[in-house]
């Protein structure tokens, strides 16, 4: 497991340290900057390529979207914060394997299995007013 503190050892001090003069470099590399190239590397352990492969995304992708807002509306915000927590590990232990990004997985085909879910009670209720 990686300490936090390693986000500004290595290159991203370098950065910082080496064009430390000019006041370009301070717009550039500075701590914020640094920040939000981790937050965005954070961002990325949630992308659904690595849980939905092509054709499962056919499939699943409608799913998750319906699921989303379903959750949204009826303000399941437990959810959203499991779905959160569950990428820490993956980030602090740095892994791209499916034991790590197996809880994030179980969330998704939550919010997917809710899709579904929902798009039955969409279907229930058209049919209900024909």
């Amino acid at each position: 497991m990686k300490p936090l503190s390693v986000i500004f050892e290595g290159d991203n001090l370098r950065y910082l340290t080496e064009l430390r003069g000019s006041p370009l470099s301070r717009l550039f590399y500075n701590k914020a900057t640094i920040l939000l190239n981790e937050f965005g590397r954070f961002l990325s352990f949630y992308a659904l390529r690595y849980y939905f492969g092509p054709l499962f995304l056919i499939i699943f992708f409608p799913l998750w979207i319906l699921g989303i807002t379903d959750l949204i509306m009826r303000k399941k915000w437990k959810i959203f914060v499991m779905l959160l927590l569950a990428g820490i590990p993956v980030y602090l232990f740095d892994k791209r394997e499916l034991l790590f990004l197996a809880p994030i997985a179980l969330v998704y085909l939550y919010i997917a299995g809710a899709g579904l879910i929902y798009l039955i009670k969409l279907i229930k209720k058209w049919q209900n007013k024909k």
